[in-house]
């Protein structure tokens, strides 16, 4: 019996919380679902907290107040992914990350760097490179990546996107995937499964975070506070190998 009403933000916008607020404001929202990035402005969510809205956000960190988030977990995936190529053989990683001032970004580089440490191993600052979660900043990164002189065996991109610019570098570059580097991306995108080799990549849960979110803002709305804690508040990507990943080349 609700009706979706959809805001497009400009994260780069200046005024973009002024903006928000004047739309809640004026649409008359009964709640609101807030989504990546723009649900990590914490000025945002202390208004929307201040004016007594009801909603929901969509994050990579987990707040103070778990009743109002739905926050991805990465540890498990990142974990999975990065103890199955240790298995393979690999010990020289690459990392392109998405940009720094996204949370989302942050807690991918983060886990990662755990999870290598979980192995012994360390994020050398030369294997990791800046991207912009964009296909362009994918190929600019495996540039500077698969041009040293020694280079990783493995590399994780922080999303598909940029991944799918590793692989037309490595093909341009006559780097064979996965004989020569193992890639593995994030988001489990349909394009995923259309390139060749299908890209390993960390499958991002959507339909059950979009369910979780809606069933807590419902039931803020209609029961308040205590019926929204009822709800689960982490959700865990999954990492799915597929033929872009393999041993590790013999040096």
């Amino acid at each position: 019996g609700y009706e979706v009403v959809v805001h497009a933000c400009h994260v780069e916008n200046e005024g973009l919380v002024d903006d928000v607020v004047r739309f809640v404001n004026r649409a008359n929202l009964d709640g609101v679902l807030v989504l990546p990035p723009v649900s990590d402005i914490e000025e945002l969510a202390d208004k929307l907290d201040d004016m007594g809205t009801r909603f929901v956000r969509f994050s990579s960190r987990l707040g103070d107040k778990p009743w109002k988030q739905v926050v991805t977990d990465y540890m498990p995936a990142i974990m999975d992914m990065t103890g199955y190529l240790v298995g393979l053989g690999h010990r020289d990683f690459g990392f392109i990350t998405g940009p720094p001032s996204h949370v989302s970004s942050q807690k991918r580089h983060e886990v990662f760097e755990q999870a290598l440490e979980s192995h012994g191993l360390s994020l050398s600052p030369s294997f990791t490179a800046e991207g912009a979660f964009t296909y362009e900043s994918g190929l600019k990164a495996a540039k500077k990546l698969l041009s040293l002189k020694k280079r990783p065996t493995a590399i994780f991109a922080a999303n598909d996107e940029m991944a799918f610019g590793v692989m037309n570098v490595a093909d341009a570059m006559g780097i064979r995937i996965p004989e020569d580097l193992s890639l593995v991306g994030f988001d489990g995108t349909p394009f995923s499964t259309f390139v060749i080799p299908a890209l390993s990549t960390m499958i991002r849960q959507t339909d059950q975070m979009a369910t979780l979110g809606t069933k807590k803002l419902l039931a803020l709305v209609n029961e308040g506070q205590d019926a929204a804690r009822e709800f689960e508040t982490m959700v865990s990507p999954r990492f799915l190998p597929r033929e872009s990943t393999g041993p590790a080349p013999k040096s």
